[in-house]
C-alpha cells in the first residue's frame, strides 16, 4: 500500500522513519475559514486531540508551511496558532482537497498555542474582531478566541472595546458590557448592547468578573464617599419678631454630619437696632441644646454680611436670631453644609 501521494510503499526501508515523524496524514474534506487559521478534515473526529503538534501543508498555495495546533474541536476542525500564508505573504484559506500531515515532533512550528482556561489563567484575554465581521452592537466575533467551549464566558465574563480600528477614541471604545453567550466554533460573543457598533478589526479584551466587579465596588464606594462630602445649600428670609427665632436646626441626624457655615445679610440694620446671633449644639442623643457661641450686632454694619462657622456634629445643631432693640428687620440667610 502506498502512503497517500508519495512514492513510498509499506515495505519501503523509509517506512519506519516516516512512522516516527508523522502522526496523521490525510487531505481536507472542506474549506477552512477565510482567515487561514483552520483546516477541516471530517476523519479527524475519529482520532485523539492533536493540540500542541505541528501541522504541515503538503499542497496548494500554502504548501510547505508548518503551524502549531492551538485548538482541536474533536469534530474535525483544527485551529492553528497563526494563519497560513501564500507566497505573497497574504493570509491563505485552506481549501477542500488540500493534503496535510500532523508531525510527531512538537516545536519549531510557530507561535505557542494559548493555554486552556483554568483558575488563574485566561481571566483576561485579548481578542481581534474578524476582518469580515458584520458591524453589530451585540455580536462580536473573534477567531483567535474560538474553540474554548460553548458558553464558557456566559454571564461571568465581560468585554471591553479597547481600540476602535476605524475611528480611534470614538464609541464604543472603552465601553464594558457583560457577555451573555459564546459560540466556540466561531469565537462569537453575544453581549449586552454597546452604544455603537463593534466592527471588523476592532480590538477587545474579555475578562472575568473577579477582575471587573471589585473595581466597580471600589468606584461605588468612592462615589458614596464623595457624595457624603458634597457641599449643599439652602436659604430663605427671616423677619424678626422680638423673640429668639430659629434660622437653622438639624435635629437628630443619622450620623456625624458637617454643617459648614451660615451667612446672614445684616445690611437692613439701622441706628438703634440690636440683634443677637446664637449657636447651640446637642452633645448627647435627645439631650438639651447647649449654647456654644453668641454674636451681638448693633446699629448700621459697615460689613453687612456675617458668617457663622459651624463644627462637625453628631446629635444636632441650632442657629438662632433675636432682635432685642429697634425696628424688626428682615434678614436674608444662606446655610451651607456637606451632604
Amino acid at each position: 500500500m502506498k502512503i497517500p501521494q508519495s512514492g513510498l510503499r509499506i515495505d519501503s526501508p523509509a517506512w519506519p522513519l516516516l512512522q516516527s515523524q508523522v502522526t496523521y496524514w490525510a487531505q481536507t474534506s472542506a474549506a477552512g475559514n477565510a482567515f487561514g487559521t483552520t483546516l477541516v478534515c471530517a476523519d479527524l473526529a475519529n482520532f485523539p486531540s492533536y493540540v500542541g503538534m505541528p501541522v504541515k501543508i503538503l499542497s496548494g498555495a500554502a504548501e510547505g508551511l508548518i503551524r502549531q495546533i492551538a485548538v482541536d474541536d474533536g469534530a474535525g476542525t483544527l485551529t492553528v496558532a497563526a494563519p497560513f500564508t501564500n507566497a505573497a505573504g497574504a493570509v491563505q484559506q485552506i481549501l477542500a482537497g488540500t493534503r496535510f500531515c500532523i508531525l510527531s515532533s512538537i516545536g519549531g512550528a510557530g507561535p505557542t498555542p494559548p493555554a486552556p482556561p483554568s483558575p488563574g489563567v485566561g481571566l483576561w484575554m485579548f481578542g481581534e474582531c474578524a476582518p469580515d465581521m458584520a458591524a453589530s452592537q451585540t455580536v462580536v466575533r473573534c477567531p483567535n478566541l474560538a474553540g474554548l467551549g460553548d458558553d464558557l464566558f456566559n454571564v461571568e465574563f465581560y468585554m471591553q472595546v479597547i481600540h476602535n480600528d476605524s475611528a480611534p477614541g470614538v464609541a464604543p471604545e472603552t465601553e464594558i458590557r457583560q457577555i451573555t453567550d459564546y459560540v466556540s466554533a466561531t469565537g462569537s460573543f453575544t453581549v449586552n448592547a454597546f452604544t455603537a457598533n463593534v466592527e471588523a478589526n476592532d480590538k477587545v479584551c474579555v475578562f472575568h468578573e473577579l477582575i471587573y466587579l471589585p473595581s466597580v465596588l471600589i468606584q461605588n464606594i468612592f462615589d458614596i464617599v464623595n457624595a457624603l462630602f458634597r457641599l449643599a445649600e439652602t436659604g430663605s428670609t427671616l423677619t424678626a419678631d422680638g423673640t429668639e427665632q430659629i434660622i437653622v436646626q438639624v435635629e437628630a441626624p443619622m450620623g456625624v454630619f458637617e454643617p459648614d457655615q451660615i451667612k446672614i445679610d445684616c445690611g437692613n440694620l439701622n441706628w438703634g437696632d440690636t440683634i443677637i446671633l446664637r449657636t447651640y449644639e446637642r452633645l448627647a442623643a435627645a439631650g438639651a441644646y447647649i449654647q456654644t457661641d453668641e454674636l451681638i450686632l448693633d446699629d448700621i454694619q459697615s460689613i453687612p454680611a456675617k458668617i457663622i462657622e459651624l463644627e462637625p456634629n453628631r446629635h444636632g445643631v441650632r442657629v438662632t436670631l433675636e432682635q432685642t432693640a429697634g425696628t424688626n428687620r428682615a434678614f436674608v440667610w444662606e446655610y451651607l453644609y456637606k451632604n
